[in-house]
């Protein structure tokens, strides 16, 4: 071992990497209400557009949807669709490029 690399054992428990345990849960609040494990995310696919229309076939704009995977098997897969700001808003969330925002709660007096 070379002499001016100490290993510091205070930085390899902090260091997610060398965890023991099991990881953290990050709950996503996905834009249809529903939550998520960004931890057991298994695979997220390119964003795809679609043209939305509303019940009347007014113009709603262009839409955006994503599959994620929580494993293989297609029976665990979910599509997040949304406006473009909603999409990407869950996919940064997931990335780690955002915060988490905390599950609603009802305020009652």
């Amino acid at each position: 071992m070379d002499p001016g690399f100490r290993r510091n054992d205070e930085s390899a428990k902090l260091s997610p990497f060398t965890s023991h345990g099991p990881a953290m849960q990050r709950w996503i609040k996905l834009p249809d209400g529903r939550f998520i494990d960004a931890n057991r995310i298994a695979y997220i696919s390119k964003p795809e557009t679609f043209a939305r229309v509303d019940e009347d076939g007014n113009d709603l704009g262009i839409g955006y949807a994503v599959y994620l995977g929580t494993d293989f098997p297609r029976d665990a897969q979910l599509t997040v669709t949304g406006g473009k700001d909603e999409v990407f808003a869950v996919l940064r969330a997931i990335l780690g490029g955002a915060p988490v925002a905390p599950a609603a709660t009802s305020a009652t007096p």
